[in-house]
């Protein structure tokens, strides 16, 4: 994910955030303000976990 770069998610990627996030809108909004809680910090971390199969966004 880039500034102005990219788009909306297509395929099994859209199927996921649909499903994880409620839609790409709502995951970008949630991955910015994972984000900005980090003081300092440029890295927000996107992982997927196989249990219990599901997107969570973490930062440290």
């Amino acid at each position: 994910m880039k500034p102005n770069e990219g788009g909306q998610a297509t395929g099994k990627a859209a199927k996921w955030l649909d499903k994880d996030f409620y839609g790409f809108e709502p995951f970008k909004k949630q991955l910015s303000t994972a984000k900005a809680a980090v003081e300092g910090s440029d890295w927000t971390l996107l992982c997927w976990s196989p249990v219990p199969k599901a997107g969570d966004i973490d930062c440290k």
